[in-house]
């Protein structure tokens, strides 16, 4: 059952409980005396049992999805976990004819709403209602905090959603959420009998049944309970519908790749903590982030794939010094997740400079026999030569005031160049060179500002660079190259 606090503790027979968050600490008296249970049942023996068959569990399930699809989560399973231990997904009394008889809900037609019973004799009037057995008090206190939806199934499974994001941002069992989107992040994460699952299923038991560990002494029948429960939902359905890109409920989204990955072609000191920064994508809700390390840039190990970040920013420790990094990006929602970015890299710490890869020798081809001379043909008069017509001129120049044009540098290099007026963005090309050709080092492309600060990977090398300028549509010529000297 639901309580009204802030964040509507569950199941306390108290009713001043829910007038003050400061007495979580008190749920421990209400912990051994059910949630929601058949009158005269045992409370921690009993199975809660509804009349729906499969069918029409299938269909609740369906609208659980589509509530939390409106509400950003996907990963409906865990709503429809807490539902089915609840009620076994009854949200009428006609469904459920052992249970408590509520208010009437046009989703009963017109019959009354389920009701719990873990709060006393039904004659009471003050058990949870619906099948997330929302509770503020008696059934009309209930109903003056939620809104009369609350007795709809689609009411009811907003507020539920509600509820479980606000309790996953309040859990102590998780860390680093404070916020609506890191916890519908977090809650993408967790799967049955895998990531988060354990952690979820502890904040569910303590948050929503108000069992805290400790000072409940039927705590390891309500962590069982909600785990059995959640997984026979799981079961009977099957992944596919829980977690399959066609999933009821959810819409397919097309999400475009991330970009603008930093750092690109930098070094980092040892012992440094490292901000990975991208693009954000619209309509994604987590970002994966995969990473790799080699000790020459060419024989790559995986490193670590971090899933689920919610915010386009996130802060590396290296923990394998002088290497480099190479890392890429994805953008999910839900199951479904863009294609990977091309890969960023990093140096951490001072690895061996990097080394050309050789390039496959091209096979000889074959010599073609010659062919007969064919016989010349008649020679085509001049046709006048049209004069040239003059260029249309450009509304927007190339970059000018280029730096460093000349010198040598040990560490970082900050190019600049004069600012042009109409551009949105700039791209910027570097070669370096190696014995008496030049190759290409990197672009950097949608750059914003008429600066950017680079730092060279190959120690005692002449590098050379030039600048573009662009706008929504066209791009100018590149400028003439600039060189400097890097001698680290």
């Amino acid at each position: 059952m639901v309580e009204p606090t802030k964040m509507a503790l569950m199941n306390t027979r108290n009713s001043m409980f829910w007038m003050s968050l400061m007495m979580i600490a008190l749920l421990a008296t209400a912990c051994g005396e059910g949630t929601f249970e058949a009158e005269g049942a045992d409370d921690e023996t009993s199975e809660i049992t509804s009349n729906l068959n499969s069918a029409q569990r299938r269909d609740r399930s369906r609208i659980i999805q589509q509530a939390s699809a409106e509400a950003g989560l996907s990963n409906a399973f865990l709503l429809a976990g807490i539902a089915n231990a609840e009620t076994g997904m009854a949200h009428c009394w006609s469904e459920a004819t052992w249970a408590c008889k509520g208010p009437a809900s046009a989703s009963c037609g017109g019959g009354p709403v389920i009701a719990g019973s873990g709060d006393g004799a039904c004659s009471r009037r003050q058990g949870g209602l619906g099948y997330f057995q929302f509770d503020a008090g008696t059934h009309t206190q209930t109903i003056n905090r939620y809104g009369r939806d609350v007795l709809t199934i689609e009411g009811n499974t907003r507020h539920a959603v509600d509820f479980v994001v606000d309790m996953v941002i309040r859990s102590r069992y998780i860390s680093g959420v404070s916020n609506r989107a890191q916890a519908i992040a977090w809650l993408e994460t967790v799967r049955p009998n895998g990531r988060n699952w354990n952690t979820w299923i502890k904040t569910v038991t303590h948050y929503y049944n108000g069992c805290v560990p400790g000072r409940c002494g039927v705590y390891n029948d309500r962590i069982r309970s909600y785990t059995d429960k959640a997984l026979r939902i799981y079961n009977e359905f099957g992944h596919d519908f829980w977690y399959g890109s066609g999933a009821p409920g959810v819409e397919p989204v097309e999400l475009s790749t991330p970009g603008d990955l930093s750092p690109a072609m930098a070094s980092v000191e040892l012992r440094s903590s490292i901000p990975l920064q991208w693009s954000s994508v619209e309509g994604a809700w987590k970002y994966d982030v995969a990473m790799e390390y080699s000790a020459d840039g060419q024989s790559w190990r995986q490193y670590h794939t971090w899933e689920g970040r919610s915010d386009n920013t996130f802060t590396v420790w290296p923990q394998i010094s002088n290497n480099y990094y190479r890392w890429k990006i994805r953008a999910c929602r839900g199951s479904a997740c863009s294609d990977w970015s091309a890969a960023a890299m990093f140096a951490y710490g001072d690895p061996a400079p990097l080394t050309e890869p050789e390039q496959p020798v091209e096979p000889e081809q074959p010599i073609e026999p010659e062919q007969p001379e064919e016989p010349e043909q008649p020679v085509e008069p001049e046709q006048p030569v049209e004069p040239e017509q003059p260029e249309e001129p450009q509304g927007m120049q190339a970059p000018g005031a280029m730096s460093p044009a000349g010198g040598s540098f040990r560490s970082s290099v900050e190019l600049t160049w004069e600012d042009v007026s109409q551009a949105t963005h700039y791209d910027i090309n570097m070669q370096y060179k190696s014995g008496s050709s030049w190759n290409e080092y990197y672009t950097w492309t949608n750059k914003r500002d008429a600066r950017f600060t680079v730092w060279p990977q190959r120690r005692n090398t002449e590098y050379r660079w030039r600048v573009r300028a662009c706008d929504a549509s066209r791009c100018t010529d590149y400028t003439e190259f600039e060189g400097f000297y890097f001698t680290r």
